[in-house]
């Protein structure tokens, strides 16, 4: 039906919410460079550091790999190699933390 019904602690014992494959977020400043450089993501950057950034990406992925989120900040592009590169390195973040 269409009927949600909250109990309380008193009437049924809570149920743990099963969580599986946890999503690890990985930060990303992006700085724009002079051709034929492009683009360099610096990875967990400080403070300071994103605040002198182009761009920022956050790439999270789950330990599978799985890409679970992408949130692109700021008002320069950032090209699709850039978000690739991003990525990937999340990824092995990922690996390293679980």
């Amino acid at each position: 039906g269409d009927d949600i019904i909250v109990h309380s602690l008193y009437e049924r014992e809570p149920v743990p919410l099963p969580v599986s494959h946890t999503p690890v977020p990985a930060s990303f400043a992006v700085f724009k460079l002079a051709p034929p450089l492009g683009e360099v993501a610096l990875l967990d950057p400080t403070e300071l550091e994103a605040s002198a950034s182009a761009a920022g990406v956050t790439v999270a992925v789950n330990e599978h790999g799985e890409l679970c989120g992408l949130h692109k900040l700021g008002g320069a592009g950032v090209s699709q190699r850039c978000v690739l590169r991003c990525t990937r390195l999340a990824v092995q973040r990922a690996l390293e933390v679980t």
